[in-house]
Formats: structure tokens, C-alpha cells, sequence
């Protein structure tokens, strides 16, 4: 743009040193010159803003993990969408194609709250220069299979501003190097996700003690916001008082951790 400002000022000078005696034509041209810099700017403003209104950096896509029933595959490290702009942006977030074959398989979404499995669009708004983490979970069986998702993300007031992005989670066998004589548990949360302030079950099996097992659950961050109670084998009522989000949570026993997964809470 800067270039462009040059050529035509020092062709305008050039033009008045050689026919200075034609005043009247060199202004004429310099107004002319004037509009049409006047609209080249005003456009290339136009394209840029409408290029940076937001932006979505998602390079967790692809989930692999142990076939366990209840457990969730989760794609949302480093996934952020930032509002680029000195306003607020109404979102609209659309799960657009639910490609789970498998029975009992479910997906969720989470983008400024965590969504039951049910809900496939949601309208937000994110203030201006904010960044939200956006999740996408499957909930798996015992049963190895795969599936996929297609999100979009939508700036509501300028439909062109679009991004499309698939997600996929994988689950396999089994497997692991466990202590001697001890097998791993197949425990299960479920509902799942859980619904804050409601009740939910962990089921634990094959534990290879008679104490009780302690839960502590995590933020994303590492954080410990929960410890206990304490677990018994077979199921467990617990009572969910955390915010809508993902956590982290671990079991163990006898100082020894058998197991350790997501929990996802929605409003």
C-alpha cells in the first residue's frame, strides 16, 4: 500500500514539473488519484478485518485410547478459538455430522460450557481478544471401534466466516505392564458426562485389596479441587459439586494407583 502511495505522488510531481503550466489538469488528477486511493484502502481494510475476526487453532483432532466402558476419548489439548477483534463474537458451534456406529458409543462438545451428548448446536458469545479451549469427547464402550465428528465453528453475524473441522477417536484393546499379582480395575463412571450438582456412579472391580480405595479428582491444569470419599468395590453414589468442565481423576489403594481417567461435567 505504501508503494503504491509513492508511485503516484512522484508521478503527480513529475507530471507538475513538466506541464506546470497545466494546473488545473494536475489537480483534477490528483483528485482522482485521491478516490481511488480512497477505495483500494477502504477494501483492503474490508478484507482484512473480515479475515481476522477470530481464530481457531485445533491440533488435537485425532484421540487414541483403551477400549473401557464409560471412558472418554478427548481431543481438546491446546484447542482455542480467539476473538481477534475489539468486540464481542456471538458463536454459533454446530455438530454438524455424528458419525458413532458403534452401540453405546456417544460424542459431546465443550466450548465456553460441556454439552450433554443431546445437544448438537449452541449460540455463545466471546468477549473481545478472549480465547475459550474447545473439547470434543466420545464416550466408549469395552468394544475397540472408532468414530467421527464434524464441528463448525460460525461467527453468527457474518455467516461467510466459517471453519469446518472433524475430530476422530479411536479405542483399542487393553494393554499394559501392571505390579506383580495386581490386575487393573475396569472401573466406569457413568452417566457420563455427569451433570454438576446430580448424583453419578464409579464403579470399581478387581481390586486386589480389602481397604478403601481414595478418589482425588484434577483440574486441566494439575490442580487437586476434590479428595474422597473413600471407595469400596462395586459401585459408588457420588455427589458432583463441580463447575461445568474436563477433570482428571485417579484411584488408589494400599499407595498404589490402579486407575486413573477423565471426568466431564456439564450444567
Amino acid at each position: 500500500m505504501q508503494n503504491l502511495v509513492k508511485i503516484i505522488f512522484y508521478a503527480i510531481f513529475d507530471l507538475f514539473l513538466k506541464n506546470g503550466h497545466h494546473l488545473k489538469l494536475i489537480l483534477i488528477i490528483m483528485k482522482k488519484s485521491l478516490v481511488i486511493l480512497c477505495i483500494v484502502f477502504l477494501a483492503l481494510q474490508s478484507n482484512q478485518s473480515r479475515s481476522q475476526s477470530f481464530r481457531a487453532t485445533l491440533p488435537d483432532t485425532i484421540k487414541y485410547g483403551e477400549a473401557i466402558q464409560g471412558s472418554a476419548l478427548s481431543c481438546w489439548i491446546n484447542n482455542y478459538v480467539t476473538n481477534l477483534t475489539d468486540s464481542a463474537i456471538i458463536f454459533d458451534l454446530v455438530r454438524v455430522q455424528d458419525d458413532i456406529a458403534t452401540p453405546g458409543w456417544t460424542s459431546s462438545f465443550c466450548f465456553v460450557t460441556c454439552q450433554i451428548p443431546e445437544i448438537d448446536s449452541i449460540r455463545v458469545s466471546l468477549a473481545a481478544h478472549d480465547s475459550v479451549n474447545m473439547a470434543v469427547h466420545f464416550i466408549i464402550t469395552d468394544i475397540p471401534d472408532s468414530g467421527t465428528i464434524l464441528m463448525k465453528i460460525k461467527n453468527a453475524l457474518n455467516p461467510s466466516e466459517v471453519i469446518y473441522q472433524r475430530f476422530y477417536g479411536i479405542s483399542q484393546m487393553a494393554s499394559g505392564i501392571y505390579s506383580s499379582g495386581f490386575t487393573p480395575s475396569s472401573s466406569g463412571i457413568f452417566p457420563s458426562p455427569v451433570r454438576s450438582g446430580s448424583i453419578f456412579n464409579i464403579q470399581l472391580s478387581n481390586m486386589k485389596t480389602t481397604n478403601d480405595a481414595v478418589l482425588k479428582i484434577y483440574s486441566v491444569y494439575g490442580n487437586q479441587v476434590s479428595k474422597g470419599p473413600h471407595l469400596n468395590p462395586g459401585i459408588n453414589q457420588l455427589n458432583c459439586n463441580l463447575a461445568s468442565g474436563i477433570y482428571f481423576y485417579t484411584v488408589s489403594a494400599d499407595e498404589l494407583q490402579f486407575y486413573s481417567g477423565k471426568l466431564i461435567v456439564v450444567e
